[in-house]
């Protein structure tokens, strides 16, 4: 256990952690857990509790690990129902984060560790997913929150490790609880995405998986250039016959972004045009 920790938690008062340099507690650890909380959590008197649902029980024994290792306490974990659950019973431990979380709102301290925040959010609060179709195929990381200002003080710690975001408030979302209003933000793109990954370091074994999915992906794809050999191969499978753009950007191996950076292109120039047919197009040569 942490030296200091260990002193904090003999003294059984929250005075005594406002006394100590919070940079002497495992902070990076406390850090990532206040995310963890954020995203999932619930304070009660003298304990914590961390709910998920059933395919992620791994994660919360990873969660379990960290805080008997560095803060020294027994922690339990329940089967109930449809979820697990993991218990941490600590006065002193709890009242280290009280003050951050009160009736649902978020109030966010001076982060030393950024990163091990935003790693404990999406852990619990994130999503990793791939999207197949449009615009906007490609991978993208979002958090989802209801429109109470949380989310907006996330924002800052996005900044300062220089990943861009896409922000929205009050959208409208619905599911088999009803209906609210939530904010989002939403890190797409090569460059924002591995760029995250190489920040964070997330414990939900299944999110990490994507994540490293996604970035292997974004290093062997086609850089978003204009490509004289690529616009060539374009122009040779029009020729063939391929001429749906589906059909295009299965045959080349290419993201429709990129494949639409490359045809616009090419329509500027006057090589091809196209015809819109349902939810795609179908190209043909102008000479």
């Amino acid at each position: 256990m942490n030296k200091a920790w260990k002193d904090l938690e003999t003294k059984k008062t929250v005075k005594s952690w406002e006394r100590n340099n919070p940079t002497q507690i495992p902070r990076k650890e406390w850090e990532y857990l206040l995310g963890v909380l954020h995203g999932d959590g619930y304070l009660y008197k003298n304990s914590m509790s961390i709910a998920i649902g059933y395919n992620a029980k791994s994660f919360l024994y990873n969660i379990k690990n960290i805080i008997e290792k560095n803060f020294g306490l027994r922690v339990k974990i329940y089967s109930r129902k449809s979820a697990y659950y993991l218990f941490v019973n600590s006065k002193t431990f709890v009242e280290t984060f009280k003050k951050y979380k009160r009736k649902g709102l978020w109030i966010l301290p001076i982060l030393k560790y950024p990163a091990a925040y935003l790693s404990g959010l999406i852990d619990t609060d994130g999503s990793i997913v791939k999207m197949k179709d449009g615009k906007l195929s490609g991978f993208r990381v979002s958090i989802y929150q209801k429109s109470n200002g949380n989310l907006h003080q996330v924002l800052p710690l996005f900044k300062r490790l220089g990943i861009r975001y896409k922000f929205t408030e009050n959208y409208k979302y619905t599911n088999k609880l009803g209906t609210f209003m939530i904010d989002t933000v939403i890190i797409r793109g090569k460059d924002d995405i591995c760029l995250l990954a190489s920040k964070i370091n997330l414990l939900y074994t299944k999110k990490a998986n994507r994540l490293k999915k996604a970035v292997i992906k974004y290093k062997t794809m086609h850089p978003k250039r204009i490509n004289g050999v690529l616009e060539k191969q374009i122009t040779q499978c029009i020729k063939k016959g391929i001429v749906n753009s589906k059909q295009l950007i299965k045959k080349l191996n290419l993201t429709s972004g990129n494949f639409g950076w490359q045809v616009q292109h090419l329509m500027k120039k006057d090589i091809i045009g196209r015809n819109k047919i349902d939810k795609s197009y179908n190209y043909y040569l102008l000479s």
